[in-house]
């Protein structure tokens, strides 16, 4: 028979990260605060998820195929000593395909095949350009401008059995493919220090 399934989820996060970093004043007391590596960045995120498949069934046949859409909005609110820096909001529209096919001629043999595709969104150090010098010889600060990358991935499973001699072989593979992916740029300054 033929079946349809729809599904909705929400997902909603507040996270907030504070880094204070303080430089000698005249009495070589550690009060004042850095801008250049201090911030305070506020994170909110809405997240949806609506998914619809459509499944086949027959008596050794089963196909499947479906996609899920992910509308997402994230806030992120940068203050340097309590001072708003950067307020920027995005709004993204993910989603994310999918397909299955499986064929069961009897017990002893199977075939499957299947595909999913999944959009992801940059992580929140990934985004933040505020430099990060915990290290002092290896400085690392995000891209505001980063877009959400997509993962594409093939899965085939064969599998043979013969029950009369207690044997059996299996033949798993899978493939990905990732399209706008995040990398790191790295570069040395005059000092030696690693910007990443």
């Amino acid at each position: 028979g033929l079946t349809a399934e729809i599904t909705y989820s929400y997902n909603y996060s507040n996270r907030n990260s504070e880094k204070m970093v303080y430089t000698p004043d005249e009495a070589k007391k550690y009060t004042i605060i850095d801008p250049k590596y201090s911030n305070n960045v506020h994170n909110r995120n809405n997240n949806q998820r609506i998914g619809i498949n459509i499944q086949k069934r027959t008596n050794n046949l089963r196909m499947m195929a479906g996609v899920t859409f992910h509308p997402q909005v994230t806030e992120n609110k940068t203050e340097i000593g309590g001072i708003v820096a950067r307020d920027t909001i995005r709004r993204v529209f993910n989603w994310s395909p999918n397909a299955r096919f499986e064929w069961r001629p009897n017990r002893q043999k199977q075939f499957r095949l299947s595909y999913n595709g999944n959009s992801s969104q940059p992580s929140l150090s990934q985004l933040m350009p505020v430099p990060n010098n915990s290290n002092p010889q290896r400085v690392t600060l995000g891209n505001m401008a980063l877009d959400p990358y997509f993962t594409h991935r093939v899965d085939m499973r064969i599998r043979l059995a013969n029950p009369e001699k207690f044997s059996s072989v299996v033949i798993n593979g899978n493939f990905d493919y990732n399209t706008r992916n995040i990398v790191n740029a790295v570069w040395y300054d005059d000092a030696g220090v690693q910007y990443t």
